[in-house]
């Protein structure tokens, strides 16, 4: 059966993308089949929000999604269990998912549990090759560094649907991972 048969709308690049980081990292980092795995997503609530954001709110206002299961089940089933994991956590951000967020993080005062969770966001849409501070354009946006359980994806160079992703491990784990997602690229 196709990927695609399994999905009510077609996943985005970006979910792929996060399913497959979100796996390789799990393996990378040899979570125990029985311990729970989280990705969250940096999900934009600008149109999301209601009333929405005025149009003269300057600034991101986001909120992250959740999809979690046990690592076991994440690395043994098919890789669109996970891609649909990825995509229906990010469904579920609506008008009452950020404010319900907004209370939590009130209460919590940003305390999130991290162990065995990756965040990851999407930059690639970002207006960065815009940008002119009086010595031209850039010709290549990426972040100085990225801190560990932290992946970034950016677009490689403007109107480029080449994505690179940066990404925060510790090196050890950062060595397999990058072994896991060769071998994966050179299954296809």
């Amino acid at each position: 059966m196709a990927m695609e048969d399994e999905f009510a709308t077609p996943p985005t690049s970006f979910e792929v993308i996060t399913a497959l980081v979100w796996i390789m990292r799990t393996i990378a980092f040899r979570i125990k089949p029985y311990k729970t795995t989280k990705v969250l997503t940096a999900v934009d609530i600008g149109q999301k929000f209601k009333p929405a954001l005025p149009e003269c709110f300057f600034g991101n206002g986001i909120v992250m999604s959740c999809a979690q299961c046990r690592a076991g089940d994440l690395v043994q089933k098919p890789f669109p269990f996970t891609v649909k994991l990825v995509q229906e956590s990010i469904i579920l951000v609506t008008d009452g998912f950020v404010k319900s967020a907004i209370d939590y993080h009130e209460l919590t005062r940003g305390q999130y549990e991290v162990e065995n969770t990756c965040c990851i966001s999407k930059w690639s849409r970002l207006t960065f090759y815009d940008v002119d501070f009086g010595w031209g354009k850039p010709q290549q946006v990426a972040p100085a560094s990225v801190v560990d359980n932290l992946a970034l994806t950016i677009a490689q160079e403007k109107d480029s649907q080449n994505i690179i992703l940066s990404l925060g491990l510790p090196e050890s784990v950062m060595k397999t991972f990058e072994k896991l997602i060769q071998s994966e690229l050179e299954r296809k």
